[in-house]
C-alpha cells in the first residue's frame, strides 16, 4: 500500500512573516473589542500561530507589541496619506488637510483598525511618545499647509472628535450627517489662506 504524501507545514523562519502574523493577530482581537476581555500575549501568539516565546523574541511586552503596533498602522495611515497628496499639486494650500481627512475617513484605510489599537496602547503605556510625536508632525503639517491656524486646527481637532466619538461608540452621528461634516471640512481647506 502507497504511502500518502502529506508534508506537514514548516515553522516560518522569516521573521517580517512572523511580525506580520502577530500584528496582524493583534489588530484582529482589538478591532474585535479584545483590548478589554482577550487582549494578553498568549491570546495573539495563540491567534496568529506563533509560540508564545516566539511572539516575546520580537515583542517582550504587552507595552512593546502595542507601541509596535501602533507604529505599523501609523505608518500604514502616512502611506495612504501620502497617496492622497499625491492626487493634486505639490504646494496647492489645504493639501495636506485634504489628504488628513480623506484618509482618516477612507473606506479603504478605515479608521475602524487604528482607533482600538490607539485606545488600547494609551491604556496600557505610560510613554505612548513615539505615537504622540507622529501626531505632533501631523499637526506641524496641517499648521504649515499654507491655510488660516485656526482653520487647520478646526480641521483637525473635528477629525480627531469624530474618529475619537466612532472609536469609543459615543452616540454615532447619522450617516447623512457624517457625510455631510466630512464635505464641510473638505470645503474648509479651500479656504485661501490669512495675509
Amino acid at each position: 500500500m502507497a504511502q500518502a504524501n502529506v508534508q506537514t507545514p514548516k515553522r516560518t523562519r522569516n521573521p517580517d512573516d512572523k511580525i506580520e502574523r502577530i500584528l496582524a493577530a493583534a489588530s484582529k482581537i482589538l478591532a474585535d473589542g479584545g483590548y478589554l476581555t482577550r487582549f494578553s500575549l498568549s491570546a495573539v501568539a495563540a491567534e496568529a500561530g506563533v509560540s508564545k516565546g516566539g511572539l516575546l523574541h520580537h515583542f517582550p511586552s504587552k507595552e512593546a507589541l502595542l507601541r509596535g503596533l501602533s507604529e505599523n498602522l501609523i505608518d500604514y495611515f502616512e502611506d495612504h496619506l501620502m497617496i492622497e497628496m499625491e492626487r493634486e499639486p505639490e504646494g496647492t494650500p489645504g493639501r495636506f488637510a485634504r489628504a488628513y481627512i480623506n484618509t482618516a475617513f477612507s473606506d479603504e484605510y478605515g479608521s475602524s483598525q487604528i482607533s482600538p489599537i490607539l485606545l488600547a496602547f494609551n491604556r496600557y503605556s505610560a510613554d505612548g511618545d513615539p505615537v504622540e510625536s507622529r501626531f505632533k508632525a501631523f499637526q506641524d503639517r496641517l499648521e504649515n499647509d499654507r491655510l488660516d491656524p485656526t482653520t487647520a486646527n478646526l480641521i483637525r481637532m473635528a477629525v480627531d472628535g469624530m474618529l475619537y466619538t466612532e472609536m469609543i461608540d459615543a452616540e454615532p452621528i447619522e450617516a447623512n450627517v457624517r457625510a455631510d461634516m466630512i464635505r464641510n471640512l473638505i470645503q474648509m481647506t479651500y479656504v485661501q489662506p490669512s495675509s
